[in-house]
């Protein structure tokens, strides 16, 4: 109902019912005083009735009412919104995954809609702890809108703030509190999500959001798969571990959580890159069976898709990831990791012409993520398939600004530098390599070069990069 009232829908319908109160008995006095047809009065009632649908629809469609004395923003086509972390105001630090799985969800299900553009929640958790001005944000980020929120849980109830604010001038656009059971959470973010669109002027559905989405059983099992989300994007060992714990918990508390499995499906395939050797491949194995299983529960989730394309990606299994990843772009053709993933799978596929855009839209809604550290390497690479080593030099540089802790961008600007005939680059390259990992040996790089370079080239960059170490190490 309230969003009926914002949508001015109720207030066109009784405006138009005390129009027609008005015209109903004036017609009749018309038709006597005049000598009118005695059918004048029938006709314009049956005018009345007919033109009602319409005049509702365009209440409906013409936008949201002004919230709190600010300006509705206009319908605008390609529109980026930045969702920021919630704050969490729960005594328990254990909510803290609970008010950033909020997020990711949120960020999922406006993904989703055809008009809007979504900042991924590896760079918006940048301002994470942070009370940032909006306008920097929009910024630093390239939005026009930031949502900003809180989440208060306390015993069984949940208490969630919301505002959605016009990022270049910082005025308020929508908000809006909520007071439910816990119960009741994935309800909650339906709601929010479809009056965060009706407020910017777009209409996702939730019979489509239903259709698409397939919830957990319990809020439980939601909340510990949350728990792998950091681990993917920095992975380490311990890390994975931890998050390895947290999917198996949530699978043992839903057996058909497909987001779930999903999760530990792509837990596992990173595990198993870390560890490598004989003891990659029970784990591998195992992610097999969870990324299947998740497919066979949520056929239609582009949220388990995008995971699944990544996964079966790293598995070799290319087909299927891109036609996965495929069927996930076009249920949810904004969201960052899953034009991420696609792009990896035809990387991985050898389709390097069909990657280089997904790279490059994946960079514009991730702009400031960890995440286009790792991604850089892939992206870089597929620069480098395709005969543009400037342009991949630029992306690992840009990756590095991000995260000059990443050893994987480091070793892909040696490589680039030297096939660019830029020995001195590459050598201080290997410095900055050394400078983030002494303890590494030039073995331990070497397996790494192996296992990511496509297989025709790896045998020349590995070379080079030994030649170039020995070098180095001789200074």
């Amino acid at each position: 109902m309230r969003l009926l009232w914002r949508r001015r829908v109720v207030l066109v319908a009784v405006a138009y019912a005390a129009v027609a109160a008005v015209l109903a008995p004036a017609a009749i006095f018309l038709e006597r005083m005049l000598g009118l047809p005695g059918w004048t009065d029938e006709a314009v009632l049956a005018g009345l009735v007919v033109l009602f649908i319409p005049a509702v629809w365009l209440a409906w469609t013409s936008g949201a009412a002004p919230d709190q004395g600010a300006p509705t923003s206009p319908r605008r086509a390609g529109a980026v919104i930045a969702v920021l972390p919630f704050v969490n105001f729960s005594q328990a630090p254990v909510d803290e995954a609970f008010a950033d799985g909020m997020v990711e969800d949120l960020i999922t299900g406006l993904a989703m809609s055809s008009t809007l553009k979504v900042i991924s929640r590896s760079s918006t958790f940048a301002y994470k702890g942070q009370s940032p001005d909006v306008r920097e944000v929009a910024s630093d980020l390239g939005c026009d809108f930031v949502l900003e929120g809180s989440v208060r849980r306390a015993g069984e109830r949940l208490r969630v703030t919301v505002q959605l604010v016009e990022a270049v001038h910082g005025s308020h656009v929508w908000a809006e509190k909520y007071d439910r059971p816990v119960a009741e959470l994935f309800e909650l973010q339906d709601d929010l999500i479809c009056e965060i669109a009706a407020a910017l002027g777009d209409a996702v559905m939730r019979a489509e959001l239903q259709r698409l989405r397939r919830s957990p059983a319990n809020v439980s099992a939601w909340e510990e798969s949350m728990h792998a989300l950091t681990a993917q994007e920095r992975p380490t060992l311990p890390t994975v571990k931890a998050a390895l714990a947290h999917v198996r918990r949530a699978v043992e508390l839903d057996r058909n959580f497909a987001l779930g499995h999903a999760r530990l499906g792509m837990t596992l395939v990173t595990y198993a890159q870390l560890v490598g050797g004989e003891a990659a491949k029970p784990l591998r194995d195992e992610a097999e069976d969870a990324l299947d299983k998740s497919i066979d529960l949520a056929p239609n989730d582009p949220k388990v898709l995008g995971i699944v394309c990544g996964a079966l990606a790293y598995l070799g299994r290319t087909d299927e990831a891109i036609r996965h990843g495929l069927r996930a772009r076009t249920l949810n053709p904004h969201d960052a990791p899953t034009l991420g993933a696609l792009a990896n799978a035809y990387f991985r596929a050898g389709r390097y012409a069909e990657a280089a855009p997904l790279y490059a839209e994946e960079q514009r809604l991730s702009p400031r993520s960890p995440i286009l550290g790792g991604r850089s390497v892939f992206h870089a690479l597929n620069h480098v398939m395709l005969g543009d080593l400037i342009k991949a030099e630029a992306v690992l540089l840009r990756g590095l600004e991000v995260d000059s802790a990443f050893e994987g961008a480091w070793i892909g600007l040696i490589l680039v530098r030297l096939m660019r005939g830029d020995t001195p680059g590459a050598a201080d390259a290997i410095r900055g390599l050394r400078r983030v990992n002494a303890a590494a040996t030039l073995d331990d790089w070497t397996r790494l070069i192996e296992a990511n370079m496509p297989a025709a080239r790896a045998p020349e960059a590995v070379a080079a990069f030994r030649q170039a170490w020995t070098a180095v190490k001789g200074d």
